[in-house]
This record gives C-alpha cells, sequence and structure tokens, in this order.
C-alpha cells in the first residue's frame, strides 16, 4: 500500500513540474512577441539555402534603382529566435515558416552602425507580426 501511494505522489510531482515548465514557457514566448524593437519591415524573399531574409520598408517612398526596395538583409543562424505572434499569443517557428510580404521585427547582436547599404543585419531574435 504505501509503494502504490509514493508512486501516486511522484506521479502527481511529475505531472506538477510538468505544468509549471509549460506555463513558464509560454510566459516566455509571448514576452518575447510583445518587446519593441527599432529594426521592423516586410520580408521581400527568404533565401533558406543562405540562412538570409531580404527585407523592405513598405512606407519608403524612394527605391534605388540598383538594389531596389531591399533595405535590410538579415542573417540568421541555429542561435537566432524565430516567433510568429498570433494576437497575445506567440510560438515558436522556423525560418522555413517565413514567407514573402510578412511583416517582422528584427533584434540584431550588437549594436549596429550603418555603413553599407542594404543595412546588413545578423539577428539574435525574429518575430512575424500580423
Amino acid at each position: 500500500m504505501k509503494l502504490w501511494g509514493g508512486i501516486a505522489l511522484v506521479t502527481v510531482l511529475l505531472l506538477s513540474l510538468s505544468i509549471i515548465h509549460l506555463c513558464l514557457q509560454t510566459t516566455q514566448a509571448d514576452s518575447q512577441c510583445t518587446q519593441n524593437t527599432n529594426y521592423t519591415g516586410t520580408i521581400d524573399s527568404v533565401d533558406l539555402a543562405q540562412n538570409t531574409i531580404k527585407v523592405y520598408d513598405p512606407q519608403a517612398k524612394v527605391v534605388d534603382p540598383l538594389i531596389g526596395r531591399v533595405s535590410m538583409v538579415v542573417h540568421a543562424n541555429n542561435d537566432t529566435h524565430i516567433y510568429l505572434a498570433q494576437g497575445n499569443s506567440c510560438q515558436s517557428a522556423s525560418l522555413k515558416d517565413l514567407k514573402p510580404g510578412q511583416k517582422m521585427k528584427i533584434w540584431p547582436e550588437g549594436d549596429m552602425v550603418v555603413q553599407m547599404f542594404p543595412l546588413p543585419l545578423r539577428a539574435t531574435k525574429i518575430v512575424v507580426t500580423p
């Protein structure tokens, strides 16, 4: 009888820890999608072979005749966190989930000094917004 009581107790504890872990993950993902950044734009194209995303500003009035409408080239790697924002919720995603026309927010690695155009960014985090 004591053995079954111990097994039941361990099962309840493990289930409780799993629920707490799930709640923490959801809260962390939600907060990732609500943060602000200075780098935003609309996806022009995604190159899965090079792990790059070309981004443009749909509000831009002037388009460069040589490079077109692209204003940023975002480089992703295995450390880049990608999320899809859906209302108040946020879910993890991958580069394969990104499509032209989607709006996104980008958090660059380190401080950026604009010296090139289009601006090359190595992203630590990307959030696709509705």
